[in-house]
Formats: C-alpha cells, sequence, structure tokens
C-alpha cells in the first residue's frame, strides 16, 4: 500500500479514541484489561474497514470524484456484496460491519504494525476471560468511525 506505519498508527490511534468516546471511557479513566481489549478489537475491526475501503477507493475512484465518507461504504457493499444501493445507503455502520466480518477479519495485519500499536498506551489485545462483557454498548455507531479519516491521513 505504500502507507508508512506511522501514519497507519496516527489512522488507529484516532479510531481507537473514536471507539472509547462512544463507549463512554475517558482518556483519564484506568479502565481493566479486559475493556481496553475490547475497545481495541473494536477499533482494528473499524481500522481494517478503513484499509479495504481506502484499496477499494483507490482501485476505483483513485481522485475521489464520487467515492467519499460513507458514500464509499454504500458503494463497497452494493459492488462486493450485491446489496441494493438505496438499502446500502441506509445500513447502520454496525450492520455493515456485520455483512462484511468474514472479509474484516480475513484483513492481514502485519506484525511489525502491531507491534508498533502494541507501544501506544492502552493498546492491548490479549482477552483475560474466556467470555468478555466488556463494554455496556454493544453496537457500534457511526461515532465510532470517521468515514473520511483514512484518506485525509493517507492522502496527505
Amino acid at each position: 500500500m505504500g502507507i508508512s506505519i506511522t501514519v497507519m498508527s496516527t489512522l488507529f490511534e484516532q479510531v481507537h479514541k473514536n471507539v472509547k468516546h462512544s463507549v463512554g471511557i475517558s482518556e483519564k479513566v484506568n479502565s481493566d484489561q479486559d475493556v481496553k481489549t475490547c475497545i481495541c478489537h473494536r477499533a482494528l475491526m473499524i481500522f481494517k474497514l478503513d484499509l479495504i475501503l481506502f484499496a477499494y477507493k483507490q482501485k476505483v475512484d483513485e481522485h475521489r470524484f464520487i467515492l467519499h465518507g460513507k458514500n464509499a461504504l454504500a458503494s463497497y457493499l452494493f459492488t462486493q456484496y450485491n446489496v441494493p444501493f438505496l438499502e446500502a445507503k441506509t445500513l447502520s455502520l454496525n450492520d455493515a460491519l456485520t455483512i462484511i466480518l468474514p472479509e474484516i477479519n480475513g484483513e492481514e495485519i502485519s506484525q511489525k504494525f502491531i507491534t508498533a500499536l502494541l507501544n501506544i498506551d492502552g493498546v492491548t489485545f490479549h482477552f483475560h476471560e474466556r467470555k468478555v462483557h466488556c463494554v455496556n454498548k454493544i453496537i457500534i455507531d457511526e461515532s465510532e468511525w470517521d468515514p473520511d479519516l483514512c484518506d485525509t491521513l493517507f492522502l496527505k
């Protein structure tokens, strides 16, 4: 992709911050390990969504004449998953993630990048409990994702 680990880390950190804010955890709160892990996994899913959509936009609309913001997600769901376009435009972020979850789970992240993430304060990917009830807010909502952030950072 040609994007530096530093820029990718910045994207992850911002998504992580958005997720923490959305679930009601301030920067100053020292959450338990499983809550931190849950937030990091949510952030990683959204981060991977950003990577998938960035690659799609680069391939289909490199200059972002049409594909920007949430419109890119609707187009992706329409072209890659045959979701009717009007339906794709009205899906919540949580529903869209549900549709493409297998692809998100299959999106490989390099060990070098994961190591870089683990150097960020509060980032962990290891659950201590078998069954985790880590945040009260189960559904991922729109405030956890800034659909233009990836392009803003990657296309500087």
